[in-house]
């Protein structure tokens, strides 16, 4: 019985961890200074998940991946986030994403996702767009 029980602690353990990774948040996609113009305005934590437009994992290799909804998005977000108003779902010719400068994330979302309290900033880089009928992803390189 004894077995069984740590059997069913350790993997509880081990399913809360994992989930330790990724957090729903609400992505605002108006420009890196909230000018109206290409990339990311503000990253917050959502209050709920009907409010919620992306899912940030924090990945093994130290990368961080952006799950965007695209249900949530409007015409001019895609058009922040791809350069284009037409996303193409050709992955010869992707999309990309650029960040023209270093973004750095909130210490709250930062501690949600790994747990202990550093400092993550996503690098100034062009990033490829994956495009689904359902989601717009996107994998930083972290500094």
């Amino acid at each position: 019985m004894k077995i069984y029980i740590t059997l069913l602690l350790c993997s509880i353990s081990t399913i809360c961890s994992a989930q330790r990774g990724s957090v729903l948040v609400d992505a605002s996609f108006n420009g890196f200074h909230c000018d109206g113009k290409h990339g990311i305005c503000d990253i917050d934590n959502a209050t709920n998940r009907a409010q919620s437009n992306t899912e940030i994992t924090f990945n093994e290799d130290g990368t961080l991946t952006l799950k965007i909804n695209r249900s949530k998005l409007s015409p001019n977000d895609v058009k922040s986030i791809a350069g284009t108003n037409s996303l193409s779902k050709n992955n010869s010719q992707p999309n990309h994403f650029i960040v023209n400068e270093n973004f750095t994330l909130s210490g709250a979302i930062v501690k949600d996702l790994t747990n202990e309290e550093k400092v993550l900033r996503i690098k100034k880089e062009s990033y490829p767009i994956q495009v689904t009928n359902e989601h717009l992803t996107i994998t930083f390189t972290l500094e």
